[in-house]
């Protein structure tokens, strides 16, 4: 029987902005702003290393509806190089990067083949032989609630048979719904195999049910490594791998700090930690530091502007090694507890801290707050709401608040 080969990837969101990189040297931004284009370009390498017979793009290939230009170019020329070996495309388009938008090139290479806004099969022939039905739908607009995965019926006349699809399990509480499915409903369709894009996170449902995640983190949700999934299928068998193709890493460093540490031991504990997180496939590491456990020693450091100028320090060094990293965010986790003062005493305190409670355990509430804010154009596209780790950002805005009235 026949074998394919193939590379799965999704959510690639060309032409993203990187807003952790307000603060860092120019070439660094150069990097980051580069980054999804590196990545996109090692896994057209692998592809043709590896020799698969085609890509599959789960959508959400552009960040935006009005797709810039650069990036569409970038990718029609990078597949060209697809072309000249006879690796096919197939993708679909998601809610960020709807089918119909005005600013969307109209043709893409022979070989690239975009699925309709309807659901439809392609064939894929190898020596002759129709061996593959891929079953696709773009989306036609930027909210789509319909259950695509219900639309999709498999046709015979294929050894394999294949689904695309950007969506979510319905179950999933991490994402605004859209295309949502059950994993009952696409294990019904009897598929070998299911290439899902939308969630950002590495993820599987099942043997033969798989998000790639998307190749390139670009801030402090998207860490570790990114890349895509190489899949193989031979008869019943199936081999999925995950492979590496991002450039730069974001990752959250802990550093635990003892009463006896002194800021040199902090400094040289730290800078190790930097170079354990990275190798030679990296061209830079985005690190978020959290010092844990403060010790009073370090009390004056903890304080918001001495953390500043320690992360400012670092980064010049961090922008002298290869592979470089950068230090986006220092925050301290103080081992001091805020209690909630007692009911006599009745503070401003005592408010405020109720009131962060309330809203840590319904973090759903804060959306109410902090809509307005976010929907200014400026703001929303620096920093989107679905991003923000919310409970986080109660506890830090409590800590940061009860300072500064114990400090008057």
């Amino acid at each position: 029987m026949e074998k394919i080969r193939f590379i799965h990837a999704a959510d690639l969101h060309l032409g993203s902005t990187f807003p952790h990189t307000d603060g860092a040297k120019s070439f660094i931004k150069e990097e980051f702003e580069r980054s999804i284009e590196y990545a996109v370009e090692r896994m057209i390498q692998d592809a043709i290393q590896f020799q698969v017979d085609f890509i599959i793009l789960a959508g959400d290939i552009f960040d935006q509806e009005n797709r810039s230009i650069r990036s569409q170019i970038f990718l029609k020329r990078t597949f060209q190089q697809l072309q000249d070996v006879g690796i096919q495309v197939y993708m679909v388009f998601g809610n960020h990067d709807p089918l119909h938008q005005k600013y969307a090139f109209d043709t893409w290479p022979q070989h690239v083949h975009v699925f309709a806004t309807t659901p439809e099969v392609k064939v894929f022939y190898k020596n002759n032989l129709p061996v593959c039905h891929l079953y696709g739908c773009s989306y036609k607009t930027r909210h789509v609630k319909e259950n695509l995965a219900a639309l999709y019926e498999k046709k015979e006349g294929a050894l394999y048979h294949i689904a695309i699809l950007h969506g979510q399990d319905r179950m999933s509480e991490e994402h605004v719904p859209y295309a949502p499915f059950s994993k009952n409903e696409l294990l019904h369709k009897e598929m070998d195999y299911w290439a899902l894009g939308h969630i950002h996170q590495r993820t599987s449902l099942h043997e033969r049910i798989h998000y790639p995640g998307n190749i390139q983190g670009r801030h402090a949700n998207e860490t570790n490594q990114k890349g895509y999934l190489l899949v193989e299928l031979d008869d019943d068998q199936i081999e999925v791998a995950f492979q590496a193709v991002s450039p730069i890493v974001f990752k959250d460093i802990f550093i635990p700090l003892a009463a006896e540490d002194t800021l040199d031991r902090l400094t040289e504990h730290l800078l190790e930690e930097l170079r354990v997180h990275r190798n030679k496939a990296m061209k830079g590491i985005a690190a978020r530091v959290i010092l844990e456990e403060a010790s009073s020693s370090f009390s004056d450091l903890f304080q918001r502007e001495a953390l500043e100028e320690f992360r400012e320090t670092l980064n010049d060094i961090g922008a002298t090694e290869d592979p470089f990293f950068y230090i986006y965010q220092m925050d301290n986790k103080p081992k001091k507890s805020f209690a909630i003062p007692e009911e006599k005493e009745n503070t401003f305190l005592k408010d405020l801290h109720l009131q962060a409670n309330a809203l840590y355990q319904d973090a759903k509430e804060m959306d109410v707050y902090l809509r307005e804010l976010f929907d200014h154009p400026v703001v929303k596209k620096h920093i989107p709401l679905e991003n923000l780790d919310k409970k986080t950002l109660v506890e830090k805005g409590t800590q940061m608040i009860h300072y500064l009235w114990e400090k008057e």
